[in-house]
């Protein structure tokens, strides 16, 4: 073979490797860029699909029970040993049925319709824990309603405090991520 040859094989073998670098750097490089926005987009689906509607309405109930509270003229709604005189029960009546209990309703929707958008691979103990309180509550004054049973205007189950922490620490976690990706500089909370 001349060496003419040679060195045109050798420039075809170059130019070929090059051209096969290139195409396969830019093909990882493309997969790596998908993955990163396919990272982003579950990344905001949980925020504005779960953990964000959750954190809101909890903050809505919180709000809603403070003015009922307010309005009763008391911290606590259920002292002990107490009991509701008959305007304080129509307040808190009102409340369950136009606001705790339709606002737990849509959160037990979410979680049922999103639940693959929770952070891990099944349901934490404290969310198993908060749809007890939710149905349970729901229960009893349905129960209450329909049928008359009594029962002492809260749920069998105490709202598990364990919830709205995961939520809120859920919750910021992602929306770190989410500013990280995007590099949005978080505030300082020192910053006015």
């Amino acid at each position: 073979m001349k060496t003419a040859n040679i060195i045109e094989l050798i420039g075809i073998f170059i130019i070929a490797a090059g051209w096969l670098i290139t195409y396969f750097t830019a093909r990882l490089r493309d997969q790596k860029i998908e993955r990163e926005k396919q990272k982003v987009k579950h990344l905001n689906e949980q925020l504005s699909k779960f953990y964000g509607p959750i954190y809101s309405i909890l903050l809505e109930n919180d709000r809603i029970r403070k003015i009922v509270q307010e309005q009763i003229g008391r911290s606590a709604i259920f002292e002990a040993g107490g009991e509701l005189t008959k305007s304080e029960f129509k307040i808190w009546s009102h409340y369950l049925e136009n606001y705790l209990i339709p606002n737990n309703r849509q959160i037990l929707n979410i979680m049922k319709n999103n639940f693959h958008l929770t952070t891990g691979y099944t349901f934490k103990q404290e969310y198993l824990k908060w749809i007890d309180y939710a149905i349970g509550y729901e229960l009893q004054h349905k129960q209450y309603l329909d049928i008359g049973k009594s029962y002492g205007f809260h749920s069998i189950y105490n709202f598990p405090i364990e919830f709205r922490t995961s939520i809120i620490n859920t919750m910021s976690q992602l929306k770190m991520a989410q500013h990280k990706i995007v590099n949005i500089k978080l505030p300082s909370p020192y910053e006015k």
